[in-house]
């Protein structure tokens, strides 16, 4: 396969470019065109629908059962409270001389469970109206005991009665910040999005909507490596590298020679140029070393602080680091891949295997298994999922030995289907051969649970609770915790989009209507060749007269432009060309001509 960011050729399978170090995004699973279906055979089709249909009823039948005695038991302990409630008020008005009036709380919210995932709980059981809509929040059941006291010894005055409210507000501030705190961690870490319109052979760039100005560049031009938030990018053009920083161009090089990386964090680029490594800064650009022989492999730090490359002289990779201030030859002969913060872990290949350096130490690679690319890296860039042969491998610093995780490849699936990386393998899902696995770390084991099979497209909710799978014609909501909990929440379904929380879900029908999830799954527009969806629910579609529309949650579509060739979205915001001129939308309800011709 070819690095579309470098044109590199990558080992197939690969996850990562080992040159650019840009993440490659999965091949999204094509839908089966809809003749194809048509031509197998129908009733060996109705088979399955009576089947789904009976998963269905003994799926509803269950989940009624557990809600009834879910209910009982809140009920019953409900009841206990009060009772208790009402024991301790008696108790505390004996003690005093006098208490007049007691309002005890109404409410308590139930303490979310925890999620094992690593994302801060919701802790908001699902509702009726939830489920009749596009809810995907799972339930789930409440832990722990109460403890019992000795009632008269704390009953004393009318502090008592005090501090307990006091701990009641406490225990529902803090049910308010976890909440506040789940939807912000919940919320994408993409702050940015660069846009690059062909405008009259040449090329020009927008951040966020906007325009850059300086990047008039020529049709040649292309975006070469990006931060993790999309806030920064390097721009080839020729021989000269630009650096975009928040919508703003910067020219860092005018004989630069093909090599470009940027941190994790973007504040810093690496690029080479008459032989020489340089890193920019923000300010200027810093001479790091020059190469014996031609540099072949550039990694830096997601922080920007730690470089390190490969030159190849005289048949072999030599491999060297660069630490802020000095140049460090680590005696290694090892193709580098990534390096993490501080140096703690290099990666690479040596003599087709797998390898490693620990903290910058010279002389001290070591070589495992055959190495066949990258499947997937943490944020941190210490721990590692890597190919040899048809299985994928595991390891990290802490690791004695690579920890086998699959025998077959697969992708690593990100909530809310973002393009970024882990911060952690302990716990993950991926994707494999029309199924969805679930992979849990125990120890130096992996366990591989095939929990969804029959997939042909899918989504994971940002808070990675719940599924949202395309199974044949069926678009179906299922629990990531719970995969037996399952719902059909559209049938004839040829495709489906939806925001990073999946909360607002719309697909387009085998008849080529466009519908909103809902409880009647109304009917948005007909005839529609292309849509995308914003997070806050709003659809932009074209249909096939080129007439585009926008609806908000599946309300009534309006007409925004006519003759549009081209729509696209880059971090929530639209663009579109209608006319032969470039338009663009913040909010999808309104297009704005941006005065470029394309």
């Amino acid at each position: 396969m070819i690095c579309p960011f470098c044109n590199k050729e990558l080992p197939d399978g690969s996850q990562f470019c080992g040159f650019c170090g840009k993440k490659l995004s999965a091949p999204a699973p094509v839908p089966v065109p809809v003749e194809e279906v048509k031509e197998q055979a129908e009733t060996v089709v109705e088979e399955v629908k009576t089947a789904v249909n009976e998963v269905a009823k003994t799926a509803e039948t269950a989940a009624n059962e557990a809600a009834e005695t879910a209910e009982t038991t809140v009920n019953e302990v409900a009841k206990t409270a009060e009772t208790t409630a009402n024991e301790v008020a008696k108790t505390a008005e004996s003690a005093e001389t006098k208490v007049t009036e007691e309002k005890p709380a109404e409410k308590t919210e139930e303490a979310p469970a925890e999620n094992s995932w690593n994302f801060e709980p919701a802790g908001a059981a699902e509702t009726a109206a939830d489920a009749a809509d596009t809810s995907n929040t799972a339930e789930q059941p409440a832990e722990g005991g109460a403890k019992t006291i000795d009632i008269m010894k704390l009953v004393k005055s009318k502090t008592f009665i005090i501090c307990c409210a006091a701990v009641v507000l406490f225990i529902v501030l803090i049910a308010v910040i976890g909440n506040v705190a789940a939807a912000n961690m919940n919320k994408s870490p993409v702050k940015g999005g660069y846009y690059a319109a062909n405008a009259d052979g040449g090329i020009v760039y927008f951040y966020n909507g906007k325009q850059i100005k300086g990047t008039d560049f020529s049709g040649g031009a292309g975006t070469i490596s990006v931060s993790a938030d999309r806030t920064c990018a390097l721009v080839g053009d020729g021989d000269s590298l630009y650096y975009l920083s928040n919508g703003k161009c910067s020219e860092i090089s005018d004989d630069y020679e093909g090599i470009a990386i940027l941190s994790g964090n973007g504040k810093t680029a690496v690029y080479s140029e008459d032989d020489t490594l340089y890193a920019f800064t923000g300010g200027k650009s810093k001479s790091i070393t020059d190469a014996e022989g031609d540099i072949t492999g550039v990694a830096i730090s997601p922080d920007g602080k730690t470089v390190v490359f490969s030159d190849y002289d005289d048949g072999d990779y030599n491999v060297y680091a660069w630490n802020g201030s000095k140049v460090i030859d680590l005696d290694a002969k090892m193709l580098v891949y990534s390096v993490s913060n501080g140096g703690k872990m290099i990666y690479g290949s040596a003599s087709g295997k797998f390898a490693y350096i620990k903290n910058l130490k010279a002389d001290s690679m070591e070589k495992l298994r055959s190495f066949d690319g990258v499947t997937d890296i943490s944020t941190d860039h210490n721990k590692i999922l890597f190919n040899s042969g048809s299985s994928v491998y595991y390891f990290d610093s802490s690791a004695k030995e690579e920890i086998k995780v699959s025998g077959s490849s697969f992708y690593t699936i990100a909530p809310g289907n973002y393009s970024t990386t882990l911060d952690s393998f302990n716990k993950f899902y991926g994707y494999s051969g029309n199924g969805i696995y679930k992979f849990s770390r125990k120890g130096s084991e992996f366990d591989k649970d095939k929990i969804i099979s029959g997939v042909d497209d899918y989504i994971l909710s940002a808070d990675g609770k719940t599924f949202f799978i395309f199974d044949d014609d069926e678009l179906l909501r299922i629990s990531a915790s719970n995969p037996d909990k399952e719902k059909t929440i559209a049938e004839d379904v040829y495709s489906f989009k939806a925001d990073h929380a999946c909360k607002y879900i719309y697909f387009l029908d085998e008849d080529g209507d466009l519908r909103y999830v809902s409880s009647k799954n109304n009917k948005v527009g007909d005839d529609v060749t292309k849509y995308l969806v914003n997070d806050s629910g709003v659809c932009v579609f074209v249909n096939d007269d080129g007439d585009l529309y926008c609806s908000s949650k599946g309300g009534e579509k309006k007409k925004l432009l006519s003759d549009v060739t081209s729509l696209s979205k880059v971090n929530d915001i639209f663009y579109a060309v209608s006319d032969d001129e470039l338009y663009v939308s913040t909010n999808g309800k309104k297009f704005t001509s941006t005065g470029v011709d394309m």
